[in-house]
């Protein structure tokens, strides 16, 4: 079992290394089907030793949710990075991190200031938490590369612009909501 765990975390070390070669534009992601659904799964294992005992996550996963052609890091980059965000958003007070994967049916566009996603059938992922949440004017910034809210020296406000470059590269959509106190909510539709 610990050998499998250390080739997962070489393995995930190396496809890091090919992400940020994909990011510098010297190489194309490689797309094929994603389980997201299991992918989820995968990632909330592997934060769960990471996130301090303050903070539960519950997963509510669809076992029939649908598959995506994408590349699997850059799926796995984006959970990773909007359950990190969550749990940032909890460090102090604690709370709880909730992933649901679903299929989705959408009968109408859906416009967004962050995209517009058409009509059609998709895997709808949520991450919501139950941290500060933002205001209205942080929440409309969040996706922009280097905006963050975090200190000096605890984030450089990448993670979710890379998340939102992603998602958009897939022709999804990702949205957030949030109010002060209320914590937050992050949308994907792929």
């Amino acid at each position: 079992h610990y050998v499998e765990e250390i080739y997962g975390a070489g393995q995930r070390a190396k496809e890091l290394v090919r992400q940020i070669l994909i990011f510098s534009r010297r190489s194309r992601p490689e797309r094929k089907p994603v389980d997201v659904g299991a992918m989820c799964d995968e990632v909330l294992t592997l934060l769960r030793p990471s996130l301090p005992r303050t903070i539960r996550v519950r997963r509510d996963i669809a076992r029939s949710c649908g598959w995506v052609l994408a590349d699997e890091v850059q799926m796995h980059q984006i959970i990773m990075n909007l359950c990190t965000n969550a749990q940032h958003a909890m460090r102090d007070t604690g709370g709880e991190i909730v992933v649901t994967v679903e299929n989705m049916t959408l009968d109408h566009p859906l416009h967004t200031t962050h995209g517009d996603a058409p009509p059609g059938v998709y895997v709808h992922v949520t991450v919501a938490d139950t941290g500060e949440g933002m205001t209205e004017a942080t929440a409309m910034r969040v996706f922009e590369p280097f905006f963050t809210t975090k200190a000096v020296g605890e984030g450089t406000g990448m993670g979710l612009a890379i998340a939102h470059g992603i998602v958009h590269e897939q022709k999804g959509v990702i949205t957030v909501e949030s109010a002060l106190g209320e914590g937050s909510v992050f949308h994907l539709y792929l």
